[in-house]
């Protein structure tokens, strides 16, 4: 599950990228943060999850390795 983790948070800061400005969380708001920065990378990480189900059904389309994170923000 690690891997999801990492996948969702390397997506996530890269987002911060549109917010230049950012150097500590009290320089986003939790909603800009959640619309432009987690929702996508949550969307793109489910989107990969699908992907290698149909590349590799054997190996990915397995109990725990096919759920998706239940992720929830907090300050």
């Amino acid at each position: 599950m690690s891997g999801a983790i990492d996948g969702c948070v390397e997506f996530g800061t890269s987002f911060l990228l549109l917010f230049p400005h950012v150097q500590s969380v009290d320089d986003i708001s939790q909603e800009d943060f959640e619309h432009y920065c987690l929702k996508p990378a949550l969307e793109m990480r489910v989107v990969i999850k699908k992907q290698l189900c149909i590349i590799d059904p054997k190996e990915f389309d397995v109990p725990g390795k096919n759920t998706l994170l239940e992720v929830v923000y907090s300050r």
